[in-house]
């Protein structure tokens, strides 16, 4: 069950004759094929409807992740996940790069970042008061890249020129 307060989103389901139904964001995106619903794509801009920056010399970093967990759901989706050059201390997760609309944003400040478990190294995690975001990158040495760029925006680190943001030393 899922409540105007948890979700905004709705699609047709076929065991209620095809009436559309109040569904999480996941279920909406598998069922629609979109991300924003289409009753909202002429609102106001919002916080997470931000511009993915596909390309590196707008983000400090930028590529697909694993979300995974229970935060994410048990199989979490894949995520094209940005912190981008205008706004270094947060990180926004997208559908696919191409998306204007996150569907999460996360203020980095203060985040503890732990970098890979013995069942896979790959994984990290980002964990504040009780929030637990769990990432699973496709090779170790991108997952310390990213390591590197959350630790960095964590401690309130911003780049200060166009060539600042190399996360390669």
């Amino acid at each position: 069950v899922v409540c105007a307060k948890c979700s905004d989103y709705r699609a047709e389901l076929k065991y209620d004759d095809n009436r559309p139904n109040r569904v999480c964001f996941h279920c909406y995106t598998f069922l629609t094929g979109n991300v924003l619903p289409e009753d909202k794509e002429d609102k106001r801009r919002g916080i997470l409807e931000k511009g993915s920056a596909t390309g590196s010399e707008e983000s400090l970093m930028c590529s697909f992740l694993q979300l995974v967990g229970d935060k994410w759901g048990k199989s979490g989706p894949r995520g094209w996940c940005v912190i981008p050059r205008d706004d270094p201390l947060v990180l926004y997760v997208y559908a696919a790069p191409q998306d204007m609309r996150a569907h999460t944003s996360v203020p980095l400040l203060g985040y503890q970042v732990t970098a890979g478990t013995q069942a896979d190294p790959r994984v990290f995690q980002l964990q504040q008061s009780g929030q637990l975001y769990t990432f699973k990158a496709e090779t170790e040495e991108l997952r310390d890249r990213w390591v590197k760029a959350m630790e960095r925006a964590a401690r309130g680190w911003s780049p200060r020129g166009p060539n600042d943001g190399d996360l390669s030393d």
